[in-house]
């Protein structure tokens, strides 16, 4: 080999490798905690309410994230989407019912399911098939529903027994007797709730459940939510009180079979506790402040991230700090 391409070639293997290198860099991180008028016992950092504290760092994070151990901001949720069982207070379903006309009771029931696959909205048959053959647990006694005339009544169902799976809610109207009307249904303000041990409260409405509509009856468009004589309505259920809606069918009408079934889900998903951005490579910083307006106990966590197109390298480091 040419003892000029052989040195190239030398050269070349060199910044190839120093590059590689620069890709791959691991995340080194350490920080110090320190205040004025502060204490250490132990592992904890004790300090007093309203004054900074200082974290000074050391390493080689491009990025840097901050979480005060706050609610809402803590270390150790920054990946979870779904409430433990064991940090949930409550967790409940929710809802205003109201029927108009006709003979009322018997003709909305209410359903829960944690094996329903969900609907396909494609074949009715199967859906059918795949509605009528499930296991429903029956909620209607549970529910308070409403038999009398333009009377509201409210629906609170608890579902702690059933957070571990994805939940199915179904509406079941079906009518008996067509030589009347055919009552009005108003289902208003649906909810899942869950509040958890630290006061956390989340919401998932009606629209957020993704309620679907299946007319066993019809013959053109089981799926319809347009609304209409025996048909639910669904345009408002994005509105601020989530109306779901099913309106009367007039004496000597099509008697109605009509299911009304949320998409299958978890309903403790929740979003990740998020950070306060410290440093970025772009904007590098050696030190942090953080002042307490709250006395507590926290566990204070940095997030450290080296990345690039190809490379993400992490390090995390918590500390206990005691509010006085």
């Amino acid at each position: 080999m040419n003892k000029n391409i052989y040195s190239l070639f030398l050269l070349l293997l060199v910044v190839f490798s120093s590059c590689s290198d620069q890709l791959h860099n691991p995340v080194v991180f350490g920080f110090t905690a320190t205040s004025d008028s502060s204490s250490v016992s132990g592992d904890t950092l004790i300090v007093k309410k309203s004054i900074p504290v200082n974290f000074t760092f050391s390493g080689n994070a491009g990025i840097i994230t901050f979480y005060s151990g706050e609610a809402g901001h803590e270390y150790f949720k920054r990946y979870l989407t779904q409430t433990p069982v064991t940090d949930i207070d409550s967790c409940y379903l929710s809802f205003t019912n109201q029927p108009q006309f006709g003979n009322i009771p018997g003709t909305l029931k209410v359903y829960l399911s944690t094996t329903f696959p969900g609907l396909n909205l494609k074949t009715k048959s199967t859906d059918s098939t795949a509605v009528m053959s499930e296991n429903w647990i029956n909620l209607s006694d549970s529910c308070n529903l409403s038999t009398t005339n333009n009377i509201q009544n409210k629906s609170k169902i608890l579902l702690r027994s059933y957070v571990n799976s994805k939940i199915t809610f179904a509406f079941h109207y079906k009518t008996a007797d067509n030589t009347a009307i055919q009552p009005t249904w108003q289902i208003g303000n649906l909810k899942v709730i869950v509040r958890d041990k630290e006061g956390r409260v989340t919401y998932l409405s009606a629209n957020d459940l993704g309620f679907c509509a299946l007319n066993l009856f019809s013959t053109t468009n089981p799926y319809s939510v347009a609304g209409g004589a025996g048909v639910w309505d669904l345009t408002n259920v994005a509105s601020a009180s989530s109306v779901m809606k099913i309106v009367f069918s007039s004496a000597g009408a099509p008697l109605n079979d009509d299911w009304l079934i949320s998409t299958p889900m978890i309903v403790t998903k929740r979003t990740p506790d998020t950070g306060f951005f410290v440093r970025s490579v772009a904007t590098s910083v050696s030190s942090y402040q953080y002042s307490f307006k709250t006395p507590g106990v926290y566990t204070i966590g940095f997030q450290a991230i080296n990345r690039n197109f190809e490379f993400t390298s992490e390090a995390g480091q918590t500390k206990i700090i005691k509010v006085q």
